[in-house]
């Protein structure tokens, strides 16, 4: 669900952070995979796994940072606040994600084929997240309308 992640600035650009995992040395103390440099405190940071249907089908696709803040709606330090605090906290996550659950949002996916054991695989990662409300329903609605228009046509 997240991982712990370095915030240590990257050498060559100072406003990126490096944002590899970082190894839980024991006594509050972490140290990043990659550089080996001691940080205070990990950033924690989405890695989701979902299963998102259409009238098509259903897939299984990966959200990262930002697109799984946009649909849980709160940050992956505050869930992990959440969880270490208690048991009752454990249940509010829980809770958090039944409530995001079976929710209409419009998704835009990165695609990819990949080779795995000689097989072929399509990897699928969303890359942008909207609710399905608004302007946004009015305005894919009009693409369809006109998709369906341009089909009869043809």
């Amino acid at each position: 669900m997240s991982y712990p992640a370095c915030r240590a600035k990257k050498e060559l650009t100072s406003d990126k952070t490096c944002m590899k995992k970082l190894v839980d040395q024991g006594g509050g103390s972490w140290q990043c995979e990659v550089h080996g440099d001691a940080v205070d405190g990990p950033e924690y940071r989405y890695i989701l796994s979902a299963r998102l249907g259409d009238h098509t089908g259903t897939s299984y696709v990966t959200l990262f940072n930002a697109e799984g803040i946009a649909v849980l709606g709160t940050s992956a330090d505050a869930i992990q606040a959440l969880k270490s605090a208690n048991e009752a906290g454990a249940e509010e996550v829980e809770e958090l994600f039944n409530e995001k659950s079976f929710t209409e949002q419009l998704v835009t996916l990165k695609v990819r084929k990949e080779q795995v054991k000689n097989e072929d695989k399509l990897k699928l990662t969303v890359i942008k997240v909207r609710p399905l409300e608004g302007e946004t329903l009015v305005r894919e609605n009009k693409v369809l309308l006109a998709a369906i228009k341009e089909y009869m046509m043809a």
